[in-house]
């Protein structure tokens, strides 16, 4: 009996994830990605398939990303960033919609946008890039971790830099002692070019 449970379960997941898939598909096929969670190991990959997808199927026409996360892996937010750049120098505008939260690598990801919308509740996290040692390293380890974490936090600091024209030096002492959060109003006016490019309360693309 708990075997045929479990097999049940199996079979109710399974048309529950294939169900999903096909409402992700349908969305690619009109160019729409939701981009939904934290950052993760797989994320770059699944947006490599699914971007691929929509550049055979509809060639030339703006992709949109509807962007909710509350960040995550430094080095797939920085693959996703390439990928995104990839992409919009063969001539793809990449236009990114930011819902609920977008908070820490989300933020820099959220750059890469041609166009950058933001709903108005829409919140937005610049923070230090996160790292632990552990109590059993010895100090040249520790030393060497650290020096990698500044590297990194540098490096993400800078993709924000770029695009809104805020000094980097500047980003990294306002996010240096606490988490540096701001409306959708205030990501509007960070730096010359701001966190995004517009506020919006409907969706900026047709279904």
């Amino acid at each position: 009996m708990a075997e045929s449970r479990r097999e049940v379960f199996a079979l109710e997941r399974s048309i529950n994830y294939d169900a999903l898939d096909e409402k992700i598909m349908a969305l690619a096929e009109k160019g729409i990605i939701p981009m939904s969670g934290e950052i993760v190991d797989d994320s770059a990959s699944m947006f490599f398939i699914t971007t691929s997808f929509m550049q055979i199927a509809r060639p030339n026409k703006p992709i949109w990303v509807i962007m909710n996360t509350p960040g995550g892996s430094a080095t797939e937010c920085f693959a996703l960033c390439d990928m995104m750049r990839a992409i919009t120098k063969k001539g793809t505008a990449i236009n990114i919609l930011g819902v609920g939260e977008i908070a820490s690598a989300g933020v820099a990801l959220m750059q890469m946008g041609t166009r950058r919308f933001s709903f108005p509740l829409t919140r937005y996290l610049i923070h230090q890039v996160r790292g632990h040692s552990g109590d059993d390293e010895d100090v040249s380890q520790d030393e060497e971790r650290l020096e990698e974490k500044k590297k990194i936090n540098r490096i993400y600091m800078g993709l924000i830099s770029e695009r809104t024209g805020k000094p980097v030096d500047e980003i990294i002492e306002l996010a240096k002692k606490t988490d540096y959060w701001l409306d959708a109003e205030a990501a509007k006016t960070f730096g010359p070019h701001g966190l995004i490019d517009e506020i919006v309360d409907e969706y900026p693309f047709e279904f």
